[in-house]
């Protein structure tokens, strides 16, 4: 049934029951996939219970960046945009369609994470993620925007907690 219903092919990049790889070589009996760190994983075809194809005509580029609470989030998800819409108009062959902004998809106790999508050619979406990731950086340190990263607050009431906090984080 995998190769009647071309389910994935040579080539394909694909996760098979959490077992992540290229397909190299498959037949009746086996799929062989070849993972990130080189091991050639090798899957019986009657044990194949699920399936996730990750290069079947076009892939998704997610980009979340978290920003801090009081940065003004319309402007924000404009410059992300932005920088998709230049990415898409220099690579049209890896950006198939028009960049998206969803907009704030979570809020933490230190950011807000804002997401944007682009629909791409397969096995692109992580080199297209990361170079999307790389303009965003250089648009927000342009713009003064700040990229959110968790911080903590020590309260200390009395001058021996200041001190013991002082010592425990040597400084």
């Amino acid at each position: 049934f995998i190769l009647l219903e071309d389910q994935y092919g040579v080539g394909d990049l694909v996760d098979i029951d959490s077992k992540i790889g290229i397909v190299e070589k498959m037949n009746l009996r086996i799929t062989q996939l070849r993972s990130l760190d080189g091991s050639l994983i090798t899957v019986p075809n009657g044990a194949v219970s699920l399936v996730s194809n990750m290069s079947k005509e076009w892939a998704r580029a997610l980009v979340e960046v978290n920003v801090p609470m009081e940065t003004d989030i319309d402007r924000a998800l404009a410059l992300m945009l932005e920088e998709g819409i230049k990415l898409r108009e220099e690579r049209p062959h890896l950006l198939i369609e028009a960049p998206e902004a969803p907009g704030v998809v979570n809020f933490a106790e230190y950011a807000v994470t804002l997401r944007v999508m682009v629909k791409t050619a397969p096995l692109e979406q992580w080199a297209v993620g990361r170079e999307w990731r790389r303009r965003i950086k250089a648009a927000f340190d342009r713009e003064g925007i700040e990229i959110a990263v968790p911080h903590r607050v020590y309260r200390v009431h009395n001058e021996a907690e200041a001190k013991a906090l002082k010592a425990h984080l040597g400084s």
